[in-house]
């Protein structure tokens, strides 16, 4: 991916070592590639965190509304083909991440590939 500026101020500040350690634990040693759905405040702070710490390399960052945002966000439908271990949703509203969700289950995606980020930053594995 290019060089992407980081976007958050202190104040979007998320609890990154929670959600590492969450994510590492989850995803195991191998360093396997992950994909990131959402690419609003905290999706865009999480793609920032990972590319900076290199804890595990980006296979896709998509989101519904890629052509408004650009370049390196991509179309859904790239899930189809890409190859990775977990795709983590950002979106923190409950009912949107449940709606995403379906809709990644619903393109054939399994349900356990499936991480919330807000559960993550909880230091939770699986959504609650």
């Amino acid at each position: 991916f290019p060089r992407w500026k980081p976007c958050c101020s202190a104040a979007m500040n998320i609890k990154w070592r929670t959600f590492s350690y969450v994510l590492s634990a989850s995803i195991g040693k191998t360093k396997e590639p992950i994909a990131i759905y959402g690419a609003g405040d905290y999706g865009r702070q999480v793609f920032s965190e990972l590319i900076r710490t290199g804890d595990c390399p980006i296979a896709a960052w998509c989101d519904q509304n890629y052509a408004a945002i650009g370049y390196p966000v991509q179309p859904p439908e790239v899930l189809k083909k890409a190859r990775f271990s977990y795709v983590i949703v950002t979106p923190r509203m409950p009912r949107v991440y449940h709606a995403i969700r379906k809709m990644l289950m619903d393109m054939g995606i399994p349900a356990e590939k499936i991480l919330w980020a807000d559960a993550l930053e909880r230091g939770e594995r699986k959504d609650k």
